[in-house]
């Protein structure tokens, strides 16, 4: 990284009850993946990061969604980052600034990663979700995969219909970044006491600008 500091990241999964999922056709609570990366002292025992937990799987939605063969993306795993699995946060102080980040339609979390790596590396902790339904592919810890589902944001709907369908997607994403900071809140995946809220930023690329632009003009926390 060009920062100072190491870098760590964790993937986990969320499940916010409180919110149905609007695109799976199943009664069922909202669940997604998240990806954080931080400034790290990762131990021997730390592995470093692929760029991809399962290229075997991304690299054929990505390649189908780029109209490819399926194997041309098949080299994705040998891809590795700087950053270390599930390594310590590094202590230094002082709380690190909160950054959210939303990916675009049919995207995927780790998308930016070497943007990640370089704000955590300079002292931000870093938080991508992978929109279920909306990111190319979303794979739980218990195996299951949710591809993206086009009847989400419809091409070639009329205007009327498509803003409606766009806002629809647009305020299930700002739930996404809203239950994500909730999470960070309670201490569960990194110390609380080391994550200044006070100093909370979020960004995206494509729908997923259009995401954080939706959190930040209802979510206080957004500064």
């Amino acid at each position: 990284p060009g920062g100072s500091l190491q870098v760590g990241t964790k993937i986990f999964e969320l499940t916010d009850n409180s919110r149905k999922e609007l695109y799976s056709g199943k009664d069922e609570a909202r669940s997604f993946m998240v990806q954080i990366w931080y400034p790290a002292n990762p131990l021997p025992e730390n592995k470093k990061a692929p760029w991809m937990s399962r290229a075997d799987i991304y690299g054929p939605a990505i390649s189908r969604f780029l109209k490819l063969p399926f194997f041309f993306l098949n080299h994705l795993a040998l891809a590795k980052t700087p950053a270390y699995i599930d390594a310590p946060i590094a202590e230094t102080g002082t709380p690190y600034p909160v950054i959210l980040f939303s990916h675009g339609w049919d995207g995927f979390n780790a998308q930016n990663t070497g943007q990640m790596i370089q704000l955590a590396s300079r002292g931000y902790v870093v938080v991508a979700v992978n929109h279920t339904y909306g990111a190319v592919a979303t794979i739980f810890p218990d195996g299951r995969i949710a591809y993206n589902n086009p009847n989400a944001l419809p091409d070639g709907a009329p205007d009327a219909d498509y803003e409606i369908a766009a806002r629809k997607l647009v305020d299930q994403w700002a739930g996404d970044l809203a239950f994500t900071l909730d999470n960070l809140v309670t201490g569960e995946h990194l110390p609380d006491n080391l994550l200044d809220f006070n100093r909370v930023g979020v960004y995206g690329h494509s729908t997923g600008g259009g995401a954080a632009i939706q959190f930040c003009g209802t979510d206080p926390r957004c500064k």
